[in-house]
C-alpha cells in the first residue's frame, strides 16, 4: 500500500521536518510552483501551437505565437516595426467600432458580463471625437499607399491579417505594404527603413 496525503515537496527542511522557511528559499520554491503550475495550463497551448502551426516549442510559449502576425514577425517575414503597427491599427479598429457603437466582433460568450448602456459624458464624446479622427487620418494613410500602388487590396489584407487572424498567402504582399503605410503613419519608421 502507498502512501497517503499530498505528494512530499521537495526543498530543505527544517530539524522539525517542515519545509525551511528562509526567505530567498521559500521566494524561490514559490517561483518553481508558479512556473509548475503556468506549465501545467500552457502545455496543451504550446502543444497545439507545435502541431498547428509548426512553431517550435521552445518559441511557443511566445506570446507572438498566438497570431499569425507575431508568427510572421517571430519567423521573419514581417519587421518588428509592422508588428507594432498592426497592433496600433487593430487599437484603432477596435476603439473605432466601440466609438460607432457597433456590435462586438464575435468572440467566446462570457455569461457573467453586465450589459448596459454606453457611456455618456464630456469624457466619452471627447473618446469619440479622438477614435473617430484617428481611424479616418489612419484610413487616409493606407488609402494614399493603396493608391500609389494600384491593384492592390491593402483593406482586405489588414482585416483578414490582422481583425480575423487568418493567413493568405495572396496577400502577403498587400499586408507588407498596408503595414509599411501604418508604420509610417504611427511613427515607427521612417522613408528609409521601410522594404517594399
Amino acid at each position: 500500500m502507498g502512501k497517503r496525503g499530498p505528494k512530499r515537496q521537495a526543498g530543505k527542511r527544517e530539524p522539525n521536518g517542515q519545509l525551511s522557511r528562509v526567505p530567498a528559499m521559500e521566494l524561490a520554491r514559490r517561483k518553481l510552483m508558479a512556473d509548475k503550475e503556468e506549465w501545467a495550463i500552457m502545455a496543451p497551448v504550446i502543444a497545439a501551437r507545435h502541431r498547428l502551426h509548426g512553431v517550435p516549442f521552445l518559441n511557443a510559449r511566445d506570446q507572438l505565437a498566438g497570431s499569425v502576425i507575431g508568427r510572421m514577425v517571430m519567423g521573419g517575414d514581417l519587421s518588428r516595426a509592422q508588428g507594432d503597427a498592426a497592433i496600433k491599427y487593430a487599437e484603432d479598429v477596435d476603439n473605432y467600432r466601440q466609438a460607432m457603437g457597433a456590435p462586438r466582433q464575435p468572440a467566446a460568450v462570457d455569461l457573467n458580463r453586465i450589459a448596459g448602456a454606453t457611456a455618456s459624458g464630456p469624457d466619452h464624446v471627447a473618446f469619440v471625437l479622438r477614435a473617430k479622427r484617428r481611424y479616418l487620418a489612419m484610413s487616409r494613410a493606407v488609402q494614399d499607399c493603396a493608391n500609389q500602388h494600384r491593384g492592390t487590396n491593402l483593406f482586405a489584407a489588414l482585416h483578414y491579417f490582422v481583425m480575423r487572424d487568418e493567413f493568405h498567402a495572396h496577400m502577403l504582399g498587400d499586408l507588407r505594404l498596408g503595414l509599411n503605410a501604418l508604420a509610417r503613419f504611427y511613427g515607427m519608421m521612417g522613408e528609409a527603413d521601410v522594404a517594399a
